[in-house]
């Protein structure tokens, strides 16, 4: 999907897997470079969706694609246990996501919070492992999995930002330097810029 709700769901499942799982802090949202399998790596996307038309209204609830990519080094360690996911990665890919399901769903926090408050309900789950080939001759195990859904409607045009929006701002100036900087941008965009970009 597009727009700021897509933005704003996919920003906020990055966040709240932050450090819940096996990668750690190794968690990038929509990454366009090469990325270096040495660990475990959780990539995270909202780059697919569809809406529907209500007449000439363009703002509603709609329909979303929620994407893990995870990428999983030679070996992984999980409680003093070395798991060899050149053999087998069946096991490791499972922990991954069963620790992503529990931070989105019972993980307390602010930007889990900001999570379930923009996905308004989850239709569907599809699932596929394969090998990535990062360099020529290298192939590292990745697993996807995309969450089907339905979120809020984008905010609307001229009213300042309430509800998960406000939220969803609290989170972002509550985090890192970079993020918080960025908040003021996204009230701006969410109010709807009336003389040209800030």
């Amino acid at each position: 999907m597009s727009g700021l709700t897509g933005f704003a769901l996919g920003l906020s499942a990055a966040r709240s897997i932050k450090g819940q799982t096996l990668a750690g802090d190794n968690i990038l949202f929509e990454p366009t470079n090469p990325v270096d399998i040495t660990a475990p790596l959780i990539c995270v996307y909202t780059g697919r969706g569809r809406s529907e038309f209500r007449d000439k209204e363009l703002i509603f609830a709609t329909d979303v694609r929620l994407r893990f990519e995870i990428f999983l080094p030679p070996a992984v360690t999980v409680s003093g246990v070395t798991l060899n996911t050149e053999a087998s990665q069946a096991l490791v890919f499972g922990i991954i996501w069963r620790q992503i399901e529990q931070a989105l769903l019972i993980q307390q926090g602010a930007w889990p919070d900001v999570y379930r408050e923009f996905l308004l309900r989850t239709v569907a789950l599809a699932y596929e492992r394969d090998l990535f080939e990062p360099a020529q001759g290298q192939k590292v195990p990745v697993a996807v999995y995309e969450l089907h859904g339905e979120t809020i409607a984008e905010p609307t045009i001229g009213m300042p930002p309430s509800g998960p929006w406000a939220d969803l701002l609290n989170a972002m100036a509550n985090d890192t330097a970079e993020l918080a900087s960025l908040a003021e941008l996204m009230a701006e965009l969410i109010v709807g810029i009336q003389n040209g970009l800030p």
